[in-house]
């Protein structure tokens, strides 16, 4: 829905300051533009007539300003832009058309080329954005609160952790109730009898009946499973190979005959010894072979 009572606003604002500033470009112009203006009839022109001209040109632009951002509200949402400075922007250059070009036509006619081309077309484009912006700035300020200036006046205030208050409530005396007072409540009170619906009490009257489950008969044998069990009720055959080994495994391992190293043979010994150690000499031995000695 379409804000009007801030477009009135924003356009109120926006055309008094259109204005003072068509004041000023057109002073500056003038001023500029002199030696040009005075060739024509410019002179003959009274001072109440210059007057009620800008006077009439303020009014204008207030009211022109009131109406263009009434419709600035209604397209607001259509409007490409992503703030509403942006929004006012694009849509300035309508403003211009109708009152730089459409409406300062008989500026061509009384003043000229020259006149009519910098004061309506150029200047008159670069008041229209300067409008355009002034309306966008003046929607956001006079529209709600942004969020940035809600953060700037919330003061942050320090966390306090709760305290927890424990209040111990005092224990009432039990009230205890005379005669009277039991068979008065018990006459009041009645107990609420819960019935059944009718359904729920055919169900619950019907006894229900066991059904015995059938058999799943699906489980039991089939023709194609007998060859396989017959293939399994045989005895499995031996291959050769485990035949082999089982005989080597029954065969008696055969004893090898135990290593004994080769014996020294021992010197044949004689009767011979010898006079001075009295060891045992060979026969054909000379020398003792213990003390050395010649024989």
């Amino acid at each position: 829905m379409a804000d009007y009572v801030r477009g009135v606003k924003a356009g109120i604002f926006s055309g008094i300051i259109y204005g003072v500033l068509y004041w000023i470009i057109a002073a500056l112009v003038v001023s500029v533009l002199w030696t040009s203006l005075v060739a024509t009839d410019i002179q003959a022109l009274g001072f109440t007539s210059v007057l009620y001209e800008n006077v009439y040109m303020f009014v204008f632009y207030i009211v022109g300003g009131i109406i263009f951002s009434l419709v600035y509200a209604v397209i607001y949402d259509s409007l490409p832009g992503r703030t509403s400075i942006w929004k006012a922007i694009v849509f300035s250059p309508i403003v211009w058309l109708i009152f730089g070009l459409a409406l300062g036509y008989w500026n061509l006619t009384n003043y000229g080329t020259t006149y009519y081309i910098v004061s309506n077309v150029l200047i008159g484009l670069l008041a229209a954005l300067v409008w355009g912006w002034l309306l966008g700035l003046l929607w956001d300020k006079l529209g709600t609160p942004s969020s940035t200036l809600q953060q700037s006046t919330y003061q942050k205030q320090p966390y306090e952790k709760p305290q927890m208050m424990y209040t111990h409530k005092p224990e009432q005396p039990a009230q205890h109730h005379t005669p009277q007072q039991t068979q008065r409540h018990e006459q009041t009170y009645e107990k609420p009898t819960y019935t059944q619906p009718p359904q729920q009490q055919q169900q619950l009257q019907q006894k229900p009946t066991y059904q015995q489950p059938t058999q799943d008969k699906s489980w039991q044998e089939k023709p194609q499973d007998k060859p396989w069990q017959e293939q399994q009720d045989k005895p499995m055959q031996e291959k050769p190979q485990e035949k082999q080994w089982q005989e080597q495994q029954e065969k008696p391992q055969e004893q090898q005959p135990m290593y004994t190293p080769p014996q020294q043979q021992q010197p044949q010994t004689t009767g011979r010894v010898c006079p001075k150690c009295g060891s045992q000499l060979r026969s054909d031995s000379k020398i003792c072979t213990a003390c050395g000695a010649e024989i």
